[in-house]
């Protein structure tokens, strides 16, 4: 246990300067938010609100639209902290040579691998707990009522990003090398930025009008999505579990035959 813990506490020494500045850049979005929503309930953005509900008989829709997808963004920034402490730390031992020293140490690499996931899946749990708590307020504050659908698309971001952290995790130690573990990290982000707006235009051009919808249907789309996505939440821990599981073990033997 006390091997554990220390492996752990120099993961979060290593990791702490970027995640600190992410750690503060999250902090500042979320008193912002919750100045506004105080505002909302007994201040000016109150009184804006009510004169832009009777000047426009549809704004009270849609500020619910843009609420939600606030939260979701919210929410997906919330996510990225999981995800930048580990992949961080162990950029950080192939730059600094740390590895080479572990391997003289009398720890197996099942405790250093445990150790990174650890620390990964509590901060990932952490943020599911925290977002639950910060989107229940913020519906409060902002006397909205409250929708599970940008919650369980958070969740499902959230869990994607914990997996793709998983991948690059052990991409950068099978490649070893930190100048090519991050050209393919920068690769794959890339990939997945282009991979975004261009499934939106397929969607809009394409597949809505196959179906006879229009983009007005698209936050219709989000809610069903949101809905069915909630009545399969529990699933979510289950897949976590077996990612971590299945990933661990691919940690360990790539972390092992470096030692051959």
């Amino acid at each position: 246990m006390t091997e554990m813990k220390g492996l752990v506490r120099r993961l979060v020494y290593v990791s702490w300067p970027n995640f600190r500045a992410l750690l503060a850049m999250n902090a500042v979005m979320v008193i912002i938010v919750l100045l506004c929503g105080i505002s909302f309930q007994c201040g000016n953005l109150r009184t804006i609100y009510d004169m832009a509900a009777e000047r426009d008989p549809e704004f009270e829709k849609e500020f619910s639209e843009m609420f939600g997808i606030m939260i979701a963004m919210l929410n997906f920034m919330a996510g990225m902290l999981p995800a930048s402490i580990d992949v961080d730390a162990v950029l950080s031992d192939i730059r600094s040579g740390w590895n080479r020293f572990a391997y003289t140490l009398p720890v197996s690499m099942k405790k250093y691998a445990a150790a990174n996931y650890i620390l990964a899946g509590g901060l990932t749990v952490c943020m599911f707990a925290f977002i639950a708590v910060f989107d229940l307020l913020c519906y409060k504050l902002f006397g909205q009522p409250f929708d599970p659908a940008p919650v369980a698309v958070s969740i499902l971001i959230i869990t994607v990003i914990f997996v793709i952290g998983r991948l690059f995790f052990n991409l950068v130690l099978k490649v070893g090398d930190q100048e090519k573990a991050l050209k393919y990290i920068v690769i794959t982000v890339v990939v997945l930025v282009l991979l975004f707006p261009v499934s939106f235009i397929v969607l809009i051009e394409g597949l809505l009008p196959a179906l006879g919808m229009d983009e007005d249907d698209i936050p219709g789309l989000v809610r069903a999505l949101g809905g069915f996505l909630g009545r399969w939440l529990w699933l979510f821990p289950v897949a976590i579990a077996a990612i971590l599981y299945l990933s661990y073990r691919r940690t360990v033997k790539l972390l092992e035959r470096r030692m051959r």
